[in-house]
């Protein structure tokens, strides 16, 4: 009983020298940790915002440029490759049809041509796919608000396309335009090969001979789907140095557009 006595009386003269109540300081500290508690959630809530903004900024300049640049690509694609084909055929036409194919310059040229107006028509349609994708860019970030609050992660998605989708499609356009171009490339110095060894041949040294005109048409039409190629490659690559360069380590809910 005495040292219960003396301890009561102890912790009395400590509360008496300190001169704080027990309750009180329990009331302090769980005072400061509620601040605490309220600063870490609004630091969140800004970054939150923050990024919030970032990511619609970005998504509003893909929808820009993948809208123009691969409408572009889209006319450049179409416009270039109905002449080459139309010139083509025109061409192969004045020749009597499949009998052009027995002229080695010319054959070679209208395979060349019809390659790479195959490769034309696989460019239109990957560019007509990067504009939808920016579509869906645009229709993204006027989803996003900026002071609202964080959509869930199952909302973002599917409502914000990948990056890395995006820049996969960018290359595949470009390997496109690359093989495209290098046989328009390859028909047309094969041509011009085939062409002066025929004038050689046939004349005994540089003079005209009877066809070359056709050639020359077929020529055009080579000439006329490397251009497309190399514009529409050209603007591929204008679209990719565009979108954001970010790390592809960290982790991130907005499809990699987040990443700084």
């Amino acid at each position: 009983a005495f040292g219960v006595a003396l301890g009561v009386s102890r912790q009395r003269c400590r509360c008496t020298w300190t001169g704080r109540h027990p309750s009180k300081v329990v009331s302090l500290a769980s005072e400061q940790s509620k601040e605490t508690d309220s600063d870490n959630s609004s630091g969140s809530a800004t970054s939150d915002a923050a990024r919030v903004a970032l990511v619609a900024q970005r998504l509003t300049a893909a929808d820009s440029t993948l809208q123009r640049w691969g409408y572009v690509a889209e006319v450049v694609y179409t416009w270039l490759g109905l002449i080459s084909l139309s010139v083509a055929s025109f061409a192969a036409y004045s020749q009597g049809g499949l009998r052009a194919f027995r002229n080695s310059s010319m054959g070679l040229g209208l395979a060349s041509v019809g390659l790479s107006v195959m490769c034309a028509l696989l460019g239109w349609f990957q560019a007509r796919s990067c504009r939808t994708l920016g579509r869906r860019c645009g229709l993204a970030a006027k989803s996003l608000e900026p002071g609202g609050p964080l959509p869930p992660a199952s909302q973002l998605t599917t409502m914000i396309p990948s990056l890395s989708n995006i820049e996969a499609s960018l290359r595949a356009r470009q390997r496109t335009a690359f093989l495209g171009a290098l046989f328009a490339v390859v028909g047309l110095q094969s041509m011009v090969g085939l062409m002066v060894a025929k004038v050689l041949a046939t004349s005994g040294g540089f003079g005209t001979s009877p066809g070359l005109n056709l050639d020359i048409f077929t020529l055009l039409a080579v000439g006329n789907s490397a251009l497309a190629h190399v514009i529409g490659g050209g603007a591929a690559a204008l679209q990719q140095g565009a979108l954001p360069h970010v790390s592809a380590l960290s982790e991130d809910l907005f499809q990699g557009w987040g990443r700084q």
